[in-house]
């Protein structure tokens, strides 16, 4: 019966009051008396699991910056942000991945940003290679 016992110790997710009669039946029906030590580090076990399913319970959630929303490229204005998302093997001295690049300039088809190497370059608005950060 003892092995018993200290098999539940080991489980964990015992509740308190399963706990508590279990001590009530070992003590009148076997006659067994567990020690205090026992008893007591039994009752630290449920308390640490009641803890954590306290916790559980709250549904604690991380905290995530949210994303970036993003807006047509068509609707880009002066002063707007847009992200290179991809770039091509000719241009990877001109655009970095990931990178924001500030608009210059704009006409009805295209948008002007400053490049990695310092020029002022034209892109078509319906360019692959940008999307407009909000």
């Amino acid at each position: 019966m003892l092995k018993f016992v200290k098999t539940l110790l080991r489980y964990q997710k015992v509740s308190y009051i399963y706990m508590v009669e279990l001590k009530r039946l070992l003590i009148i029906k076997f006659k067994i008396m567990i020690t205090r030590e026992v008893y007591l580090k039994a009752l630290d076990i449920v308390e640490a699991y009641h803890d954590q399913v306290r916790l559980e319970s709250l549904n604690i959630k991380e905290v995530v910056e949210p994303k970036q929303k993003l807006k047509d490229l068509e609707e880009v204005e002066i002063g707007d942000f847009v992200k290179c998302v991809f770039v091509h093997s000719a241009s990877t001295i001109h655009l970095t991945k990931e990178k924001k690049y500030e608009v210059i300039n704009t006409d009805n088809y295209r948008f002007m940003i400053e490049t990695d190497s310092g020029k002022k370059k034209w892109y078509h608005k319906d360019n692959g290679h940008f999307r407009a950060l909000n």
